[in-house]
């Protein structure tokens, strides 16, 4: 059987954050699941929702900002909004299956 961590949540961080997908790549599992969604000018950040006005403290669509206006974005915890390629090194690292939706 394999496990996976969903929304890379479950490890006292805000779901689709860089400590929560850290905090999974590090646990005993078999991979991490985690929501992307792209920005206006073609980049991808980790988020479930399309809006951001659930899980942080901006509002408006991803879909309708660019990635350097969205690099101000907190999250409700205090983090900054993850990007896929700020991951990239630590997904390298790893041999737990990532999967993207």
């Amino acid at each position: 059987m394999k496990i996976y961590s969903h929304r890379a949540n479950g490890y006292g961080h805000q779901e689709n954050s860089a400590k929560a997908i850290l905090a999974s790549l590090a646990d005993n599992i078999s991979g991490v699941e985690l929501d992307i969604r792209s920005t206006t000018d073609g980049q991808w950040c980790f988020f479930h929702d399309p809006i951001l006005d659930n899980n942080s403290e901006s509002k408006g669509f991803i879909s309708k900002k660019t990635a350097k206006e969205l690099r101000t974005v907190h999250l409700r915890d205090g983090q900054k909004l993850t990007f896929v390629k700020d991951m990239l090194p630590a997904f390298k690292k790893t041999k737990k299956e990532i999967i993207l939706e």
